[in-house]
């Protein structure tokens, strides 16, 4: 696919960094002879690497239109065309020929982990899992390796799993230079969220940089589908503008998935389901980086990907402790308020998430109690090491439940009253819940 794109970065909310290391891209382009005066050449490859969302084949796209280039991209499900005889690599072969006719020229590789397969490695050497699993990537490094000079074709390619890409890929003179693109930081995400409201009728003085609080750890593609969810609501309901409380909303959907009506207990088992809902909220705002509680609930919900994702963005120690804090509350809850016998395996999914980030704690993130400056996968330990990671694990999920238990024993009135509310009414707004607090402390 071919077009003479005319985004430019300003069409590019965020992503400031990344555009400057394309700068140099876009600047070869516009005036070749000054580079090529000191016989500098333009690279052949950049990897953009990123989580989904956001916004790397837009980019791609700005770099051609701030270029003035052409323009020529790919996904994998595109190259696999089974509707055609032509292999992936018949498809990569004849892109790059047509680039370099229509040079100069960006050829853009989306999802470049799915097109090409990373190779099995053994010691020193690469044992493939077969011909044609890896023609793709023999196709690949034949094309970039045969780049001249003077062809003025470059090729972005996109992935959000860096580490599933063969390392022969990486090395100079192919994709030797990688771009990480990050999610928006609140003030991108405050930009993106005026930028898509602008389409939509909305309420006058929306609190935009609440929203941008709110939505911590959202793409910009997170944000688009936010705003559109919300006016899908609030066109339901029969408005004409879109209100705070359709994208409040809207973000509770996105973060803990959509309401399952279906899955709510009889109303006199609903007390657990209270006591365990009024726990996490307490847990929420009273531990140290914690979140703001926005709506209680007592409707379950279908989990989506967007909440808590623990691989997102630098956090220090303290914020994953809140995190992981937040994630234990419902089980130090049933610990706190419940007999033996009337636990339950509803917190499996929490305890799941928790024990991940414990896991990267001690594995990945240096912060076992070594203080080790070093990062490793758990199967490359010996079950001596193992059995003490283990035990740190096991430690560090122990003291998180322990914060919270101890929260939930000083804040017990507080949980009983905000669970009988929940019962009544079975929600509760973050006025109501603020207007509990200062009850309490009073």
């Amino acid at each position: 696919m071919t077009d003479k794109t005319k985004i430019k970065f300003s069409d590019v909310i965020g992503l400031a960094e990344a555009k400057d290391e394309l700068q140099d891209i876009i600047n070869f382009y516009k005036d070749p002879t000054k580079f090529e005066a000191i016989g500098a050449s333009l690279p052949h490859g950049i990897i953009l690497n990123g989580p989904p969302g956001v916004g790397k084949t837009r980019l791609a796209r700005a770099v051609a239109g701030e270029a003035g280039v052409n323009f020529y991209s790919a996904s994998g499900a595109q190259l696999e065309d089974t509707r055609s005889q032509r292999s992936i690599g018949d498809n990569l072969r004849m892109i790059f020929e047509e680039a370099k006719k229509n040079a100069p020229a960006i050829i853009f590789l989306d999802e470049i982990d799915t097109i090409v397969k990373k190779r099995n490695e053994r010691g020193d050497q690469c044992q493939p899992e077969s011909p044609s699993e890896n023609a793709p990537m023999n196709t690949l490094l034949i094309l970039m390796d045969g780049f001249e000079r003077l062809d003025k074709v470059f090729v972005l390619a996109a992935t959000n799993r860096l580490w599933a890409l063969d390392k022969a890929l990486l090395r100079t003179g192919r994709f030797d230079v990688t771009v990480l693109c990050n999610r928006p930081n609140e003030g991108e995400r405050a930009e993106m969220i005026s930028y898509y409201l602008q389409k939509v009728p909305h309420q006058k003085g929306l609190d935009v940089e609440g929203l941008a609080r709110d939505t911590k750890r959202f793409s910009g593609a997170d944000i688009m589908t936010m705003v559109n969810r919300a006016s899908i609501k609030a066109a339901s309901a029969n408005k004409n503008t879109v209100a705070l409380e359709d994208l409040e909303r809207a973000i509770l959907a996105l973060k803990e998935g959509p309401e399952r009506r279906s899955g709510l207990p009889p109303k006199e088992k609903l007390e657990p389901l209270a006591i365990e809902a009024a726990s996490i909220a307490v847990v929420k705002h009273f531990t140290p980086n914690g979140e703001p509680v926005k709506i209680i609930s007592l409707i379950p919900r279908g989990r989506a990907a967007v909440i808590r994702d623990i691989s997102d963005g630098s956090k220090d120690k303290g914020e994953i402790q809140g995190e992981m804090d937040i994630l234990l509350a419902g089980y130090a809850s049933e610990k706190v308020f419940a007999s033996d016998e009337k636990r339950s395996n509803a917190c499996e999914e929490s305890l799941e998430k928790a024990s991940e980030l414990a896991k990267s704690m001690v594995y990945t993130w240096g912060m076992n109690m070594e203080e080790s400056p070093r990062s490793y996968m758990w199967y490359e330990v010996g079950n001596a090491q193992k059995e003490k990671a283990d035990k740190e694990i096991t430690f560090i999920l122990k003291e998180s439940a322990d914060r919270c238990g101890k929260l939930l024993h000083k804040h017990k009135k507080l949980v009983m009253k905000i669970s009988k509310v929940l019962i009544e009414k079975m929600s509760m707004d973050e006025k109501t819940f603020e207007q509990m607090l200062e009850e309490d402390n009073k």
